[in-house]
């Protein structure tokens, strides 16, 4: 539906400085080989205004956590690969909450309820990352990227 006012928008990133840590913020969509911007929005877009038969589009409408399974480790590396020194990336996309081990990489994991682990969220403070479950405990393991 052309011309229909949707209730968010897309910015390619956020980057912002706290002292002197640099910390940007991005989807992750483009880390990903299967997703560009333009599927994003139209997926949104179907997801807000659903059309009949649609349901599945291409399988991007599978939850994250079985979409990636096979690719997670390298969307992740590749999300490690243009972490620029001096920063921290933020990022989401594959709903799978973590921080690596040089904690100059977070996912911050996923609010949807049918994800493994959800209601995940992060801390930023003096260049080091938290990730907890909202309300809840604090995830402290780290990969190895």
């Amino acid at each position: 539906m052309r011309g229909h006012s949707y209730p968010f928008s897309f910015s390619e990133n956020l980057k912002f400085t706290d002292g002197k840590h640099t910390y940007t913020i991005c989807h992750g969509l483009e880390f990903d080989p299967h997703q560009k911007k333009v599927l994003m929005e139209a997926l949104c877009h179907v997801m807000y205004d659903p059309v009949e038969g649609f349901e599945n589009l291409f399988g991007v409408t599978q939850p994250p956590e079985t979409r990636l399974s096979e690719i997670i480790g390298d969307v992740e590396k590749h999300a490690m690969s243009s972490v620029k020194k001096g920063e921290i990336l933020v990022f989401g996309h594959t709903h799978h909450p973590f921080i690596n081990e040089s904690e100059k990489l977070v996912n911050t994991g996923s609010w949807v309820s049918d994800s493994t682990i959800h209601n995940t969220i992060v801390e930023l403070s003096g260049g080091k990352p938290r990730l907890s479950i909202f309300e809840g405990p604090e995830i402290i393991e780290r990969a190895q990227f």
